[in-house]
């Protein structure tokens, strides 16, 4: 079997707390949670390494968009959010919502485990 090269990595600089943030999922959780909760998404703050999650019974939309709003309602609008490209992230109503607050939303390269 064939390796693919290594790719340089590419860090991300930060100049100001809380302007940048990267988001993801943990999960699919099994077994559940006692109340049901099936997954956790996470925001980590690249400069502070403020760390937030919150255990969620559904991967949607609207659970991550209440995220970001419990986030940019305590830490202020970020300038940048990284993700993965699950659909989650990037459908239409999360992109609106971002485009809305002035928010730039990136997506992090695909892991391609050896």
């Amino acid at each position: 079997k064939e390796r693919l090269a290594a790719l340089p990595l590419h860090p991300i600089l930060v100049d100001q707390p809380f302007k940048q943030w990267g988001l993801d999922f943990i999960g699919f959780i099994n077994p559940n949670s006692s109340q049901g909760h099936k997954w956790i998404l996470t925001a980590t703050d690249y400069f502070t390494k403020w760390t937030e999650a919150v255990a969620l019974k559904e991967a949607n939309k609207s659970s991550i968009l209440d995220f970001y709003e419990g986030i940019v309602t305590r830490f202020g609008i970020p300038a940048t959010i990284i993700s993965d490209n699950a659909l989650a992230f990037i459908r239409s109503k999360v992109t609106e919502w971002a485009v809305k607050n002035g928010i730039y939303l990136s997506t992090s390269s695909n892991y391609y485990p050896q």
